[in-house]
């Protein structure tokens, strides 16, 4: 009960800050996605700066591409970087999205069922915040699909912790 209250609260606490944020820049030369990464103020002088872990991540999970050669090489990236029920979902995913492409291609059609996973997908922005081992990113990206003409950006939040070089309880904010 007492570690629920603490989490609740230093999730609280971590959301409040990050408003009032010091932002570092960090671009990327080969491709023109936008990273910032603003570290919070923490108690812990011992923090492991797990920058590279996180930005490795969030390529892998948001970029997608409708191959299926290139989606077993995003889960077996994913399993190196995900433990949980957060892995099984992703794994989830990527296993109806191969079966939504052998459909497409065996049929020339979609299957309406799938169809929102059915997309290609382009970071194009992450903000990260991170407290400690709570992180908060704000992704922007960009989704195109054969079955539809025009492309959709969206904007999504997500919180995760990392622990022991792994990410742990990833999910999509309301």
């Amino acid at each position: 009960m007492k570690y629920s209250k603490f989490l609740v609260l230093s999730l609280s606490i971590f959301l409040l800050v990050a408003c009032g944020a010091k932002k570092e820049s960090n671009q990327s030369a080969k491709d023109d996605k936008k990273v910032v990464v603003k570290t919070l103020p923490s108690s812990n002088n011992k923090e492991i700066d797990n920058t590279d872990l996180v930005n490795d991540f969030v390529d892998v999970y948001f970029n997608q591409t409708l191959d299926i050669s290139l989606l077993e090489e995003k889960e077996m990236n994913l399993r190196e970087y995900v433990d949980d029920s957060s892995l099984e979902s992703m794994l989830s995913e990527i296993a109806t999205l191969k079966h939504q492409i052998e459909y497409y291609e065996k049929l020339g059609e979609d299957n309406t069922n799938f169809t929102s996973l059915y997309v290609n997908r382009k970071l194009k922005s992450v903000d990260i915040y991170n407290n400690g081992a709570l992180y908060l990113i704000d992704v922007e990206y960009e989704e195109t699909s054969p079955v539809y003409v025009d492309g959709m950006t969206y904007r999504g939040q997500y919180t995760f912790k990392i622990e022991n070089n792994k990410i742990y309880n990833f999910k999509e904010l309301p």
